[in-house]
């Protein structure tokens, strides 16, 4: 069993929706600075307004399935911060469908809200009220137990991915296999004969979720033109993680170098392979 959180689940689904734009950004304003600003305002904002409204629609599609099932439902799972592990509990189902009926509007509330920011501006034209980060800053503003209960409550990836492919919801979640400790064979000086059927320790269970993060934020950055490095990636993971309190197999917070160096390195978690990954799939084409 491998888990796979709501949060994943949703940017899996995400990724593979296609929208239209918002049309927004083409309001006129009879002065050309202020409408030159806005539009700017828009360009760096956009990205992710536009991945939240892909999450929106991810919501909403998940949400209907579950209420409208053409297969058996995928059972609920939440992960147990005392056992180190997800478990099978039917309880938070309502939970989950509540977090799902409520990210369904996340997207078009992030729309509006901006668009509200812009029309207080526009009340003298003020230039100077127009917040660049806007949008980031809405949603660094999220409650940190909003956040860390849809990492909580999820599925069993291969469950979720037999329905979901039963319900014809395109999707990325590709199976995850955790990467296992090094060999006993590996060790200087090792027979490897007599090693070479001693079973394998599997990683912890948190390192399948870092993977699924840590590729989140590879595209959530992609969206925005930028590229953090791998100790970035693993710093920001870490920094949610704590705040969040998702603890290490010994109860222990999880530094960015332990994400990196059990999570993200053995994974090619990085912005420079998902780029390479892009392109090998344009070509295939």
């Amino acid at each position: 069993m491998e888990f796979v959180s709501l949060t994943a689940a949703l940017t899996g689904i995400a990724n593979c929706v296609e929208l239209g734009p918002h049309g927004q950004d083409a309001a006129v304003f009879a002065d050309p600075a202020f409408a030159s600003a806005v539009k700017a305002l828009f360009a760096a904002n956009n990205a992710m307004i536009e991945q939240a409204r892909r999450v929106s629609i991810a919501a909403l599609l998940l949400n209907k399935s579950l209420h409208h099932p053409v297969d058996s439902l995928p059972l609920w799972l939440e992960y147990d911060q005392a056992k180190r592990f997800a478990v099978k509990n039917d309880e938070v189902a309502a939970e989950g469908i509540a977090i799902l009926t409520d990210a369904t509007s996340w997207g078009g509330l992030l729309l509006e809200s901006l668009c509200t920011h812009v029309r207080e501006a526009s009340a003298g034209y003020r230039r100077d009220q127009l917040d660049p980060d806007f949008v980031r800053r809405r949603i660094l503003a999220v409650p940190a137990v909003a956040k860390r209960r849809p990492m909580e409550i999820g599925f069993d990836r291969a469950d979720l991915i037999r329905f979901l492919d039963a319900c014809q919801i395109l999707h990325e979640l590709a199976f995850a296999k955790q990467p296992a400790l090094p060999k006993a064979a590996d060790r200087v000086g090792q027979d490897s004969e007599s090693t070479e059927s001693a079973p394998e320790p599997e990683a912890p269970e948190w390192v399948g979720r870092a993977v699924d993060r840590g590729w989140e934020i590879v595209r959530e950055a992609q969206l925005a033109r930028r590229a953090p490095s791998q100790e970035d990636i693993a710093s920001q993971i870490a920094r949610e993680w704590a705040e969040a309190r998702v603890l290490g197999k010994n109860g222990s917070i999880l530094s960015a170098a332990t994400v990196k160096r059990q999570a993200l390195t053995p994974f090619k978690v990085s912005c420079k392979a998902h780029r390479l990954q892009a392109r090998l799939s344009s070509r295939g084409k």
